[in-house]
């Protein structure tokens, strides 16, 4: 199993030094075949401990998506987004939010993850925006034997499932 970031993981892909990869919700991969293996929603959340009216969110660089989280965010609460910091990583979004250090806006999976921590939460936007975690193979891996292998645990048909766009 190898972490690392898209561009490396694109790379690793393109000279089929992997089989496959996960990715979330990235729609300029259209060289690659994909599975969409989960769907669900980014939301803004934050630790119940920290105050409402001091709290600031951790949120992904700008681009579409977070740019429309501030719309949504001034609709909803006539005021501009406090911004923390923005980050390349979810994970470390993640970290930071459990920590209590900030609120952050993270896919659902991730809260989701612990279920007995829901509790420790506010969900402050529950449906930002949609994504989708897809699995990204090379044009012609799908026939091999590590990836038939993973489509059967994951319990999708290569045959129907993977398409340009699934």
């Amino acid at each position: 199993m190898l972490l690392a970031n898209s561009e490396v993981l694109v790379e690793k892909l393109d000279q089929r030094e992997i089989d496959f990869a996960y990715f979330i919700g990235d729609d300029s991969l259209s060289a690659f075949k994909n599975v969409v293996v989960k769907r669900g929603s980014f939301c803004l959340l934050k630790p119940k401990k920290l105050d409402a009216s001091k709290i600031e969110y951790a949120i992904t660089e700008r681009r579409p998506e977070t740019e429309r989280l501030r719309v949504i965010f001034e609709r909803n609460f006539s005021m501009g987004l406090p911004v923390f910091s923005e980050i390349q990583s979810w994970d470390a979004i993640w970290t930071w939010v459990n920590e209590g250090v900030c609120g952050g806006l993270v896919p659902d999976f991730m809260l989701e993850s612990k279920p007995k921590n829901l509790r420790n939460f506010e969900v402050i936007l529950p449906k930002v925006f949609p994504y989708e975690i897809k699995a990204l193979f090379p044009k012609g891996k799908t026939n091999s034997p590590v990836t038939k292998e993973f489509l059967d645990l994951l319990h999708l048909d290569p045959l129907h499932k993977i398409g340009k766009h699934a």
